[in-house]
């Protein structure tokens, strides 16, 4: 069986209902974001995803020798366009779950060797370069102070194109993605793997998401929902229903 890249499974998903929801956001901690919902369908997700690599090509040269460090929160639809846009130029995703702990990017070799870091935390100290995420729907600019030299996405991103082809094809056993937590454990899912399916193509709410749970639902054809924050679970349950969504 051919191994499909995830850039593939993208185009697969447009060519079979570009207009289907693919990924479902609702926001629930608190702050000034708390009640957003987001949905993005196979095609406005594929923008997202062109814009970010392309992004990540032509500024910071990433190619299927780089390895990124995705600091974002793992229940978030801006961690699912930029994962995939890594993905989508053969390298790697180094995932570090913003919202686990007290949200510090460890201090693991694989974090501070990393060509890239894409962070919502512009407080983050490395000596890469460095993407910072607003994570809020309508940000036009970040309101924190950012680090030198760094790129601010939610001003910069808009102004890349959001027609992406690619020019690196993974290996099937290559390292796709390196999950990393705070206590510095590691764990590490090829490109094989990646985009094998884990489920039908159904709307599958991920109670505990992570970028290789996203990946395989869509490899499935799948749609996904994601929830930031705690939530009574009565009004869950009736969210869920809502979403026609089945927890995964």
């Amino acid at each position: 069986m051919t191994t499909r890249t995830p850039w593939q499974v993208l185009e697969h998903l447009v060519a079979t209902d570009q207009t289907a929801p693919r990924v479902t956001f609702y926001e629930r901690t608190p702050g000034p974001t708390q009640g957003e919902r987001i949905e993005l369908s196979a095609k406005v997700l594929t923008n997202w995803v062109s814009k970010a690599a392309n992004l990540l090509s032509e500024e910071l040269d990433v190619d299927a020798s780089s390895s990124v460090v995705v600091h974002l929160p793992a229940a978030h639809w801006r961690t699912a366009y930029w994962c995939l846009a890594v993905w989508s130029l053969g390298a790697q995703v180094v995932f570090v779950d913003a919202d686990d702990d007290d949200g510090a990017l460890p201090s693991a070799p694989i974090v501070r060797e990393a060509d890239v870091l894409v962070t919502s935390n512009p407080a983050d100290e490395v000596d890469i370069d460095i993407v910072v995420v607003t994570l809020a729907m309508l940000a036009r600019r970040s309101s924190a102070p950012l680090p030198t030299d760094a790129i601010d996405e939610a001003q910069e991103l808009s102004t890349f194109g959001d027609v992406f082809t690619p020019f690196d094809v993974p290996a099937p056993t290559a390292a796709a993605l390196t999950v990393v937590t705070g206590a510095g454990d590691e764990r590490q899912t090829s490109y094989a793997d990646l985009t094998t399916p884990l489920t039908d193509a159904g709307r599958h709410f991920l109670a505990s998401p992570s970028p290789e749970l996203l990946a395989g639902v869509l490899a499935g054809g799948g749609s996904v929902v994601l929830v930031r924050g705690d939530m009574e679970a009565a009004d869950l349950a009736r969210l869920l229903e809502q979403e026609s969504a089945q927890p995964r």
